[in-house]
């Protein structure tokens, strides 16, 4: 198992990109996947708030990998705090 703590890059489908702190995971359960939670700043909620896929993370190494949003629940809990994304990702983990 691998650990990633640190800044990376939310990037979504349409090419908007947003600086989020990372603490990500990967596991081998039959299968390479990686799982973790974004903590995004409050002030691009009302961007991200629909969306649960097409998205990517870049991390400042350069690699990027694709994930989901596992919850939808994860909003602000007052306006403009930061607030958190649960995901996981397919395939081989960009750390």
């Amino acid at each position: 198992m691998s650990i990633y703590q640190g800044r990376a890059v939310l990037i979504t489908n349409e090419g908007t990109e947003f600086t989020v702190g990372a603490d990500l995971r990967s596991r081998q359960d039959g299968r390479e996947s990686w799982f973790g939670r974004l903590t995004v700043p409050g002030e691009h909620w009302d961007a991200l708030k629909n969306k649960v896929d097409g998205y990517r993370l870049r991390l400042d190494t350069g690699q990027e990998g694709e994930f989901i949003r596992t919850q939808t629940n994860d909003r602000p809990r007052t306006p403009g705090s930061p607030f958190f994304y649960n995901i996981i990702g397919n395939g081989d983990a960009p750390f």
